[in-house]
């Protein structure tokens, strides 16, 4: 007996880890493109720059990451209330792996290679999605990870050792895992969603609900336990998450509700364009194609430095090729009206949408959350392949536009990424500082 529970003990966790991380030939060898497109940047601006790991500077050095105070602390722990556990076994390596070969610049190293091997997974996640659980056949499945490749989140994230790099990671994830598990006709754990739950709230609060929305597609038929058991089971898995958040603050809840307030009074002001432009460039389209950049003068006490930011987009074709990403986000839906899974990518969107867009929390620097939502969208548009696959004239239309968009993507995408490193090459060479 004990002989039959070790065996399935080791099956469950085979199968746990053929589903984190590639498990044939086509998904391994992805994960090795990936990484031979990301690393390279990552290890030259590591090895050559500070922009990474700066002494001296904090945070806001490029579009507002804070990369050395989530290095050294998590981040607030208001926001990000685990984040320090799950960055303290990098920072101990990090910081073994410099002392062994006694170079610093091997520090930002270390966050590199962590940061470009969790944004390659988290797209061979999306790509296990698109052909275990869309079934859509490789061609498309990997012409839609090529698009989703180029996204200004993911190529920023590559090399950017922020909270929100580990949780694209995790979310895609879950996404992928849940909609296994629901296709399967089976239910999510409440131990396994409290889990994921510490590991994604953990990142980053907001996105804990997250976690609970799959508990609302469990069961087929609208009855009691419809309602019932999704809400026992989040308050469960909130509940262990919550006591743990409030050890966390050593019990006292005035003071997260204190914080938490102060911040989001602070953060929820928008300033400088309007709301509709901050919406269209910082928080949808910044977060895949990116726009044009401006430099700012900024101060930390007594150090002048300069930071590079966003602006809004300044042309027709930029703003129609977001408005084809929404279109095609809510064809997906439409399409697949009667599918849940694809609710499921929508109702985590909104939560995104609600938080920054209407509560307005960190309007103006929106484009750093991409990292908690971009996925849905090469899941959504794999959705309306699916249903178009019957329709062999309007699937070859979409697949021609398609394809017109990610050569604009990727062409507009690089071009800016130069602007970028041309900025880094100007303040925070080694050798300039």
């Amino acid at each position: 007996m004990t002989k039959l529970g070790g065996e399935t003990i080791k099956n469950k966790i085979f199968s746990f880890l053929k589903i984190l991380f590639p498990s044939n030939k086509t998904e391994s060898v992805l994960f090795l493109i990936l990484m031979i497109l990301y690393l390279p940047l990552g290890i030259w601006l590591s090895l050559n720059t500070t922009v990474i790991y700066n002494k001296k500077i904090p945070w806001d050095i490029y579009f507002s990451f804070d990369n050395r105070s989530i290095i050294l602390s998590g981040g607030m722990i208001e926001k990000h209330p685990f984040s320090e556990f799950f960055i303290t076994p990098v920072y101990n390596l990090a910081v073994w792996v410099y002392q062994t070969v006694d170079d610093f610049r091997f520090f930002s190293l270390t966050f590199t290679v962590l940061c470009a091997v969790n944004v390659s997974l988290g797209i061979v996640l999306i790509y296990k999605y698109l052909r275990n659980i869309i079934k859509l056949e490789t061609g498309i499945s990997l012409l839609i990870v090529v698009f989703y490749t180029f996204f200004s989140t993911n190529i920023l994230l590559s090399f950017t050792p922020e909270t929100y790099t580990f949780t694209i990671f995790l979310l895609s994830f879950y996404v992928y895992i849940s909609a296994l598990i629901l296709s399967q006709g089976k239910r999510i754990s409440v131990f396994f969603a409290s889990i994921m739950g510490i590991f994604i709230g953990g990142e980053t609060i907001t996105n804990l609900p997250k976690t609970f929305i799959p508990f609302l597609f469990e069961n087929k038929k609208i009855n009691v336990k419809y309602f019932v058991n999704p809400i026992v089971k989040a308050l469960v898995s909130a509940a262990i998450f919550i006591l743990l958040y409030l050890w966390r603050r050593d019990w006292d809840y005035m003071k997260i509700i204190v914080k938490s307030t102060s911040q989001y009074e602070k953060f929820s002001n928008p300033k400088g364009d309007t709301w509709l432009d901050m919406v269209t460039t910082y928080f949808f389209g910044g977060s895949v194609l990116f726009p044009s950049f401006i430099e700012r003068n900024l101060r930390f006490f007594k150090i002048h430095y300069k930071g590079l930011y966003f602006q809004v987009y300044d042309n027709f074709v930029q703003y129609l090729f977001v408005f084809l990403i929404f279109a095609f986000m809510l064809a997906g839906l439409v399409a697949n009206r009667k599918n849940k899974l694809t609710y499921i990518l929508w109702i985590s969107f909104l939560l995104d949408v609600i938080i920054h867009c209407f509560m307005k929390f960190g309007l103006w620097t929106s484009y750093l959350y991409g990292g908690h939502w971009v996925f849905v969208v090469p899941l959504l548009t794999g959705w309306l392949f699916f249903a178009c696959k019957e329709n062999k004239m309007l699937y070859r239309s979409l697949y021609l536009l398609f394809s017109v968009m990610t050569v604009y993507l990727i062409v507009n995408n690089l071009y800016r990424l130069a602007d970028f490193l041309d900025f880094v090459k100007a303040y925070y060479l080694i050798s300039n500082t």
